[in-house]
């Protein structure tokens, strides 16, 4: 008999008990989150079922007025115990103002054991959502929860019919997959520490450039994102340039939203239609101080053709290239000055010297990037060695507009016969050219064993 009232006890407990927390648990949540947040977060018409699943119809998060407010629609919160425990937490239409909204979403709480909370496995979803002019149909994330030090690993981020706003319009990305290794709730972006990896396995193409598939992988540590990222296949329509892969790699600073200076670059496959270039590989440094911009770098050229509109003048195959370029603004003419220096090895025995000083017509050097500038003054000096024979040349442009029949030359052998034999030798100029030229050279100025030309 007194082990039927025990039970009997136990029943009446348990429901009452049960019965207070469907009658009383909601203004008790009410009042609990409202007090522990110090009135921040308010819920409205709180609802527990006989299954214990909590029902929210509004969530309000209003922090003090320096800060942007949140609303949650349609809060549920359930769980389920089968072959494990799980929390699952549902929301309907939700905003956090002056960032972005969420037409609905879930998240899903596996602990190792109800009675074991120190980790956990993540999983949530969101559908339609929209930051601003950045949109994805689908976002989702899957990963591990430390509870203890409140800190997520192995998380994985993937986002659906991606749309971001480049350049003010909105760009269509496709899908889009982020990974971190870790991250700490409890600290700031700029206080992380972790390894991540960014895909765009569609490209990205926008009014004249296609670029292939792109993906970015780098560490933050000490406030600072170290960057490196690689494209597969990138075409500039409009001035006939194609790559077959970039690689490029640089750090960013994430308490001052500033990059470093200098990008380091490598790109292989280089196909340019005018010039006639191919470049199977190039690496070299892009640095940028205030509006200057310097270039440097090296690269093999697996092919380059000089020609008129009707005529082959000369073919390179396998030579390499150094360049140096700085472009800056020129406030006094309110134009770009450019200067380049370079040198090419044609051949074991044959090299090109160059020296160019140019003004161009844009207001500053990134314009010139975006859209070519025309030269509106230039001078270019240049040295060819045919095996120890030498051809000084010089082209200038004094305005206003710097095409080719605008510049005048002039040109001067140290050895005229013994350096157009040693050009014949070198297989690279065309051998109906070579004879017109050598007797352009030789109607010149006698210069000892050489000529002066200028025209």
């Amino acid at each position: 008999m007194r082990i039927l009232k025990l039970i009997l006890w136990s029943i009446l407990i348990a429901c009452l008990t049960w019965g207070g927390a469907i009658v009383f648990g909601p203004r008790l949540i009410s009042s609990a989150v409202e007090r522990y947040s110090g009135g921040v977060v308010t819920l409205s018409a709180v609802e527990i079922s006989p299954k214990f699943e909590i029902r929210i119809p509004l969530v309000e998060v209003k922090p003090d007025p320096a800060q942007a407010a949140a609303f949650v629609r349609g809060l549920e919160i359930d769980w389920r115990y089968e072959q494990h425990f799980e929390l699952a937490v549902r929301a309907g239409s939700s905003q956090v103002e002056g960032l972005g909204v969420a037409a609905g979403g879930g998240l899903t709480i596996r602990p190792q054991s109800l009675t074991n909370w120190s980790t956990a496995q993540l999983s949530a979803k969101l559908d339609g959502l929209r930051l601003g002019p950045n949109q994805a149909s689908v976002a989702t994330l899957t990963g591990s929860l430390d509870l203890s030090n409140l800190m997520l690993t192995d998380v994985d981020m993937r986002l659906s019919d991606v749309e971001a706003a480049i350049d003010s319009a909105v760009t269509p990305l496709g899908d889009v997959s982020i990974s971190v290794s870790e991250y700490a709730l409890r600290k700031a972006v700029d206080a992380q520490e972790f390894d991540y990896a960014i895909s765009l396995p569609s490209g990205v193409k926008k009014n004249n450039i296609e670029l292939g598939p792109f993906s970015a992988y780098g560490r933050i540590y000490s406030g600072v994102a170290n960057i490196e990222a690689e494209f597969k296949g990138l075409r500039v329509i409009d001035r006939g340039v194609t790559i077959g892969a970039a690689i490029l790699a640089s750090r960013y600073d994430l308490r001052t939203r500033i990059f470093e200076p200098e990008w380091r670059i490598g790109l292989s496959d280089f196909v340019s239609v005018n010039p006639p270039l191919v470049l199977s590989n190039y690496s070299g440094t892009v640095a940028m101080s205030g509006e200057v911009i310097e270039l440097v770098g090296r690269a093999d050229v697996r092919k380059f053709t000089l020609k008129t509109a009707d005529m082959v003048l000369a073919e390179l195959n396998d030579g390499e290239i150094a360049l140096k370029a700085v472009a800056a603004p020129n406030p006094q003419f309110g134009s770009v000055t450019l200067d380049l220096e370079g040198q090419l090895q044609a051949t074991p025995s044959m090299s090109v010297d160059l020296s160019a000083a140019m003004r161009l017509d844009g207001a500053l050097p990134a314009n010139c990037v975006a859209q070519p500038c025309e030269a509106i003054q230039a001078r270019v000096d240049y040295t060819v060695n045919a095996d120890g024979e030498v051809l000084k040349g010089l082209a200038r442009c004094d305005g206003p507009r710097c095409t080719a029949d605008q510049f005048r030359h002039r040109l001067e052998t140290s050895d005229t016969d013994a350096f157009m034999q040693n050009l014949i030798q070198s297989a690279i100029f065309n051998p109906l050219v070579l004879p017109i030229a050598y007797m352009e050279l030789r109607r010149g100025q006698p210069n000892g064993s050489g000529h002066i030309v200028e025209y």
